[in-house]
């Protein structure tokens, strides 16, 4: 996952020339807001695919400790996991019995993370992209300069996306999940070290196969039990469109009315 520090000073993101949703999709890029779709709905079949591990004797004594400690402090007394609960041997038992909330965590989180895909200029296939994202050279480029590293506690994160083909390199332990699953529902497990749960999101969403290396990918991920929809681009702002060789006078019209020239526009060769 990216820290802020090592974001890149500009990424890029390929737009296709027949869009219905194209007026739509100008409006809310002049107000600096990108389309958010969730995880399963993506190309890639090994995305969301994620092996869940046995957690180690001292993981798992520390994520009770955890657990307890933030269980007492927001969930009432009555609570199972305040009344039940009281030892590492009846939290493995517990832990044995949600084995069939993990599988369903798996199964549906796909289509609660919600993420936005950017390319980094220096490390992408452009050729590749104009062909597979922007009709053949027919659509438009968004380019996106680096404003900012302060992000707002509520905001998507960003992460860059590792290609390997070897899955293995992304589990997630069972204690995790459940750590997952407290935090979900109002129990901030990791209060004191959040980017546990986003290395959670982040086995989920920013790990594809080799297959897709030239794009060079680097997303915006937030988990969210919201429809799909326009977020706000945190840390960059809309600075330039370049459109495609094969850009339609109508298109590039329609463009430049909707974003203004205060932008840089340009048109491709190749």
């Amino acid at each position: 996952m990216s820290s802020f520090s090592n974001l890149p000073h500009s990424l890029l993101r390929y737009r296709p020339a027949c869009n219905s949703y194209l007026p739509e999709e100008l409006g809310n890029l002049a107000n600096g807001k990108v389309w958010f779709r969730h995880l399963g709905g993506q190309n890639d079949d090994a995305e969301g695919v994620v092996p869940i591990v046995r957690s180690s004797e001292e993981k798992l004594r520390g994520l009770f400790k955890d657990l307890r400690v933030s269980a007492m402090k927001h969930l009432p007394p009555s609570h199972e996991f305040c009344r039940k609960y009281r030892s590492v041997k009846e939290f493995r038992a517990f832990l044995r019995d949600r084995r069939r909330w993990q599988k369903q965590f798996v199964r549906v989180a796909p289509e609660r993370i919600r993420i936005s895909c950017f390319s980094q200029p220096e490390k992408h296939d452009e050729q590749y992209m104009w062909r597979k994202y922007s009709s053949a050279g027919q659509g438009f480029r968004l380019h996106f300069t680096k404003e900012s590293n302060c992000l707002k506690e509520d905001a998507p994160y960003w992460a860059q996306v590792f290609y390997c083909d070897n899955l293995d390199r992304k589990r997630v332990s069972e204690a995790e999940l459940l750590a997952a699953e407290f935090h979900l529902t109002g129990v901030p497990v990791f209060d004191a070290n959040p980017k546990q749960w986003m290395a959670i999101l982040q086995a989920f969403s920013v790990c594809k196969t080799e297959e897709w290396l030239p794009e060079a990918e680097t997303r915006l991920i937030k988990y969210s039990l919201k429809e799909d929809g326009y977020v706000q681009v945190p840390n960059y702002a809309l600075t330039g469109v370049t459109f495609g060789s094969h850009a339609s006078c109508m298109l590039i019209e329609q463009v430049r009315d909707a974003l203004g020239e205060e932008l840089n526009y340009e048109q491709a060769s190749i």
